[in-house]
C-alpha cells in the first residue's frame, strides 16, 4: 500500500512539473545558437534546424518591453534586428512578422519564407499574415491597393515604391524614416533592411503609399489630390541597375538600347492579344512590340511565323537578345526573350518579367536569332 502511495505521488509532481513550463515556437532564420527559453521566452527556428531565442527574459510592458506572453519582442530588440530605432507606436505584430523573413534569398515568382521570394511575394505574404489583408502580386499593381503618402510622412508599415510613372518595379516595406526592408534581388541576397538615402534608391525611389485598409488619416480632397507633382526617378540606366530590376548579372557589352526597351515592358499586365508596353500584352506581343520598337521588324502576332523569320541556333549559343519557344504538347506557351545567367524575359498571367529557363513542364523547343 505504501509503495502504491509514492508512486501516485511521484507521478503527480511529474505532471505538474511538466504543466509549468511552455515554449513557443516562431520563425527567424538565424546563425545564432541554440537556445531555449520559458514564461516570455520564444525559441526561433529557420525551419533548417536552426534554433535562437530573439526575445530574451522576460520584460514588463512599460518602455517597449515584451507584451502578450513572450509572443513578441521589443522595440529595442527589433530595432537591432533592422538597424534602426524605432518610435514605440509600430505595430509588434508587423514587426515580428519582418523579423521572420530576414535572410530568405530572392527567389523570382516565390513567395515562400526561409526558401525564397521576390520583392512583391514578399510584400504581400508579409501583409497578409499580419493583417489578413490580400494585395496585388506585382509591385506595379500594387499602387491601387495604396493611398499615396509624402516622402517625409513614412510610417513604418507603408509601401515603398522604385521606377517610374510607367514602369514601377520593385517594392519594399518602410520601418519608418529613411529605413526600409525589402528583397533584394542583386546576387539573390533576399530579404534584408536597406536605407534610402544610398544613391541607387533615392535616384529610383518613385513614391510611397499606405495600404488603405490601415489609413486612419482624414481623407484627402480630390482637388488636393489632383494637385500632387510626382517625384518621377530615373529610368534604370547602368549596367548595376538593369541587374538589379531584372535580377539578372549583365555584363556591360549588351545591346543598351534593346535592354532598355525590355526593361520599359517589364510589370506591363498580361492580355491576350496585346502588344502596348505598360498596357497590356500577350507572350508574343511582348517580343514583337520589342523588336519593332528596336529594330523596325514586322513579326506577325504568331509564333510559328516568327520562328520561321529567326536563325535557328542551339542553347549552347544562346546570347542576349535572342528569342526561345517552349512547346507544350501541339501549343507554344511561352516565347521569350534570352538575357544572360540562363534567364530570359517573357509574359506570364502576372506580366512581363524575368525567369529562369527550366519552366516547369514546359520543354524548350526552339532557340533563335533575329535576322536584322
Amino acid at each position: 500500500m505504501l509503495k502504491k502511495v509514492l508512486f501516485v505521488a511521484i507521478i503527480s509532481t511529474l505532471s505538474l512539473s511538466c504543466m509549468k513550463t511552455t515554449h513557443k515556437t516562431v520563425y527567424k532564420p538565424s546563425n545564432t545558437t541554440t537556445t531555449t527559453t520559458t514564461r516570455g521566452g520564444g525559441t526561433n527556428t529557420n525551419g533548417g534546424g536552426r534554433k535562437v531565442n530573439i526575445h530574451g527574459k522576460k520584460t514588463d510592458n512599460t518602455n517597449g518591453g515584451n507584451t502578450n506572453g513572450g509572443n513578441t519582442g521589443s522595440y529595442a530588440q527589433y530595432g537591432q534586428k533592422f538597424n534602426t530605432t524605432f518610435k514605440g507606436n509600430e505595430d509588434l505584430k508587423l514587426l515580428k512578422e519582418l523579423a521572420s523573413w530576414l535572410g530568405t534569398p530572392y527567389l523570382y515568382g516565390a513567395q515562400t519564407k526561409g526558401k525564397g521570394t521576390d520583392c512583391s511575394g514578399f510584400v504581400m505574404m508579409a501583409i497578409q499574415n499580419t493583417y489578413g489583408i490580400k494585395l496585388n502580386r506585382t509591385a506595379g499593381s500594387m499602387l491601387s491597393n495604396v493611398n499615396f503618402v509624402d516622402r517625409n510622412s513614412l510610417e513604418c508599415g507603408d509601401l515603398i515604391f522604385f521606377g517610374t510613372s510607367k514602369n514601377v518595379y520593385h517594392v519594399g516595406l518602410s520601418l519608418g524614416g529613411d529605413r526600409f526592408i525589402h528583397s533584394a534581388s542583386s546576387n539573390k541576397v533576399g530579404v534584408k533592411t536597406e536605407t534610402l538615402t544610398l544613391n541607387y534608391y533615392k535616384q529610383n525611389y518613385y513614391r510611397a503609399g499606405r495600404i488603405k485598409q490601415l489609413d486612419k488619416r482624414t481623407p484627402q480632397r480630390r482637388d488636393a489630390v489632383l494637385n500632387v507633382v510626382e517625384t518621377i526617378a530615373a529610368k534604370p540606366s547602368t549596367t548595376t541597375e538593369f541587374s538589379e530590376q531584372m535580377g539578372v548579372n549583365f555584363e556591360g557589352n549588351e545591346d543598351q538600347k534593346l535592354l532598355t526597351e525590355i526593361s520599359e515592358w517589364m510589370d506591363t499586365p498580361f492580355h491576350t492579344g496585346m502588344a502596348e508596353k505598360n498596357v497590356g500584352t500577350d507572350g508574343i506581343g511582348f517580343v514583337t512590340g520589342v523588336y519593332k520598337n528596336v529594330y523596325g521588324i514586322n513579326y506577325e502576332h504568331n509564333t510559328e511565323k516568327v520562328m520561321a523569320a529567326l536563325k535557328k541556333i542551339d542553347q549552347s549559343d544562346l546570347k542576349f537578345g535572342d528569342i526561345v519557344v517552349y512547346k507544350y504538347e501541339d501549343k507554344y506557351p511561352v516565347i521569350g526573350i534570352y538575357l544572360a545567367d540562363g534567364k530570359i524575359a517573357y509574359t506570364s498571367i502576372n506580366g512581363v518579367a524575368t525567369v529562369e529557363m527550366a519552366i516547369g513542364a514546359y520543354d524548350l523547343y526552339f532557340c533563335g536569332r533575329p535576322i536584322k
